[in-house]
């Protein structure tokens, strides 16, 4: 077994070289040809490269026969190990916060990872996916379109994100039982208490590098027994790193049954954070039936330009 970038050679014995199709593949890469030169060599090309899987893995080669379902494996025992190697990127590429632009990225094999898999396998600019172009891509060099990029600047002055009715987290935490009961639009249906705590937090976490730019907040109560539970104490918070809280607005006598709201109408007062919370010193003292946010999820920087960093990622490690 022989690979070069784009291409294995099976050597072996007894391979069918009629009334058989051959088929070979390579980490679930399935080749785009496969030639059976003889009855001892077939080789198996990838347009697009052999991919890159980082570990060991057995190719595998078959055969199937013509009309019929059989078919017939061959016994493999070698492995092949094609690491990820990026060599080179378009370097001093400008373009607008619309995108659109062609970026280039210089790796043996990349294109089929991107071609097979675009969701575990991307090119990522500003932590934003780059768009695959396969009919411009070879086995050594993958094309992408860069993705328009949502800034403070680039939405006020050209709209590139606008805000959303129901502006979702990324990804959801806290301390009660079905914290996603939260953000299902089920009004009547709130998460349960942990009766092992001695306070309650829920909330919510926007994209890495990205805040949540808010306009409105809104949470629904429903019977309110003791409304003393969520005076002064259910607090809605904002964070940058998770760990340090400031206090955005605390429910006070105003608050009722049905829909509560609090608003940022100017844009100099609108919270820009990454991790956003409802808390309450008692454990009982966060619990409502729903929570939504009025925004747009973008990068904090109100320049008129923004350095972006590009990233191959592949299987959630960056390259």
């Amino acid at each position: 077994m022989n690979p070069v970038s784009n291409q294995i050679s099976f050597v072996g014995t007894d391979f069918y070289t009629t009334g058989y199709t051959a088929n070979a593949s390579y980490g679930g890469a399935i080749a785009d040809q496969v030639t059976v030169n003889s009855a001892t060599s077939v080789t198996a090309t990838w347009t697009y490269g052999l991919p890159p899987l980082n570990s060991d893995v057995v190719p595998t080669l078959w055969f199937e026969q013509t009309g019929s379902d059989v078919q017939q494996f061959a016994k493999i025992s070698a492995t092949l190990k094609k690491t990820l190697t990026v060599t080179s990127a378009t370097s001093g590429l400008t373009c607008s916060f619309a995108g659109g632009c062609k970026l280039e990225v210089t790796a043996d094999g990349l294109s089929t990872l991107l071609k097979n898999d675009s969701v575990n396998n991307f090119i990522s600019v500003c932590d934003e996916t780059c768009e695959f172009l396969p009919l411009e891509s070879t086995a050594q060099k993958s094309v992408c379109k860069l993705p328009k990029i949502s800034t403070v600047y680039s939405n006020e002055n050209f709209k590139i994100e606008t805000e959303k009715e129901d502006l979702r987290f990324r990804k959801k935490f806290g301390n009660l039982q079905d914290v996603s009961m939260l953000f299902d639009n089920k009004l009547t249906q709130m998460p349960k208490i942990d009766s092992t705590k001695t306070e309650c937090f829920v909330g919510g976490s926007f994209k890495a590098n990205h805040v949540g730019m808010l306009s409105q907040v809104k949470y629904f109560m429903g019977d309110l027994d003791v409304k003393s539970t969520f005076v002064d104490k259910l607090k809605f918070q904002a964070s940058s790193d998770n760990t340090t809280w400031v206090d955005l607005f605390t429910a006070d006598e105003n608050v009722h049954e049905g829909w509560n709201y609090h608003k940022w109408e100017n844009a100099n007062e609108k919270p820009k954070y990454r991790f956003y919370r409802l808390y309450s010193a008692n454990r009982d003292g966060c619990l409502v039936g729903e929570l939504k946010m009025q925004g747009v999820e973008t990068v904090d920087n109100s320049g008129n330009t923004l350095s972006c960093p590009i990233a191959v990622e592949k299987d959630n490690t960056v390259f």
